[in-house]
């Protein structure tokens, strides 16, 4: 709309105001005295004024600019056109974004579930284990084997806990 205005007439209005003090004087002596005056004849004038003032009005309009304004009115059209593609590039990158996070959530959830099935199996590992060595048929290599994936298991669900926590922000 703006690049448009490029077709309207130009109106241009100017005022001005100023004020010069003190007030010149002009003093011309004519060299001739007056027969019954004591002094030749002095013309005193007063220069221009203290308050001057002016006020203007100018219209034009542009018949032909070779094609400048058409330029700009293009320029300003694809501006509209790119800031609207940036606008839905933002809007599909958060689009993306929010179904990445969903996603993210529902894959940490799935993870956090396995990972409690498989402390599970561990534990009942443990406590095999632990019988098959309290019988002397297990040994302690088996058990720290098993604590071992015990400690890994409880650290992943941890991290599962907070990756899952970081897509929900």
């Amino acid at each position: 709309r703006q690049a448009r205005t490029g077709w309207l007439p130009r109106v241009r209005l100017e005022g001005n105001y100023l004020f010069s003090g003190p007030q010149q004087r002009l003093t011309i002596d004519t060299g001739i005295t007056i027969p019954g005056q004591t002094e030749p004849v002095a013309i005193t004038k007063d220069i221009g004024s203290l308050h001057n003032a002016s006020l203007g009005v100018s219209v034009a309009w542009r018949a032909w600019d070779f094609g400048a304004r058409d330029v700009r009115t293009a320029t300003a059209k694809a501006a509209v056109a790119m800031a609207k593609a940036t606008r839905k590039e933002r809007e599909s990158s958060i689009a993306y974004a929010v179904r990445a996070s969903y996603l993210a959530v529902l894959f940490f959830q799935e993870v956090d579930q396995v990972t409690r099935r498989a402390q599970a199996v561990a534990r009942t590992e443990m406590k095999e284990a632990k019988l098959r060595k309290k019988a002397g048929v297990g040994n302690d290599v088996e058990v720290a084997r098993i604590e071992m994936r015990l400690a890994q298991l409880a650290s992943r669900l941890t991290q599962t806990r907070q990756e899952k926590k970081r897509a929900l922000i």
